[in-house]
């Protein structure tokens, strides 16, 4: 008996020695992850309280550029828009921008936009670097409606675009002409294509510079 009483407690001590090491790397009080055991000040109803709050999401939501107006501009040494043959818009130095309109757009987007677009500072000073925009240089802008930068590749069926989501063209040129007013009321010269004709857009991307703007 003695000689298996004494194995038994023999065997019992590690046990107890590798409790009060599980004890001590995860705490006593309900110690919380972060701490691992090393003196965690926070009481057990504080972690209580904080488990049983939602845990914020780890990433945030990317927005979607689909149902939003976007632009895509060059800047530009000269650009013109010819239909049937014919010159029918023409600039000098400054920016030739692409405008996808969406069933969703509004007048204060475009109008929002075509802020942004004026004081993009995307020409260089005596120093090279970008600090100069439209507004600053005095350039011009050709603006040319393109419904084809709001199609959405997540619906296409096989190899062919899906432009469901592009503004019906009785919604889209008012907005058109309103972006293209906006930026004439801040002080740029603007030339433009013609809504809903076949254009060739002919230019010379200086640089070249292309950004790509969304709402």
């Amino acid at each position: 008996m003695r000689g298996r009483l004494g194995l038994r407690g023999r065997e019992d001590q590690p046990r107890t020695r590798l409790f009060g090491r599980l004890d001590g790397a995860l705490g006593t009080t309900g110690c919380c992850q972060g701490c691992r055991g090393r003196g965690c000040e926070r009481s057990r109803d504080e972690q209580q309280t904080e488990d049983a709050e939602p845990r914020a999401a780890t990433h945030s939501p990317q927005p979607s550029s689909l149902g939003r107006v976007r632009a895509v501009v060059q800047r530009v040494s000269s650009a013109r828009v010819v239909v049937s043959g014919d010159a029918v818009g023409e600039i000098g130095a400054g920016l030739c921008v692409l405008l996808g309109l969406a069933e969703t757009d509004v007048e204060a987007g475009v109008e929002h936009l075509a802020g942004r677009i004026a004081r993009l500072r995307v020409f260089e000073n005596e120093e090279g670097k970008f600090d100069r925009s439209l507004l600053d240089t005095g350039g011009e802008a050709l603006v040319v409606s393109q419904f084809t930068l709001i199609a959405d590749s997540r619906r296409q069926k096989g190899a062919r675009p899906d432009f469901s989501k592009a503004a019906r063209p009785e919604v889209a040129e008012p907005l058109y002409e309103r972006f293209c007013e906006a930026l004439r009321e801040l002080g740029v010269p603007v030339a433009t294509g013609t809504f809903r004709a076949r254009m060739q857009v002919e230019l010379i991307n200086d640089g070249p510079v292309t950004i790509v703007l969304d709402m």
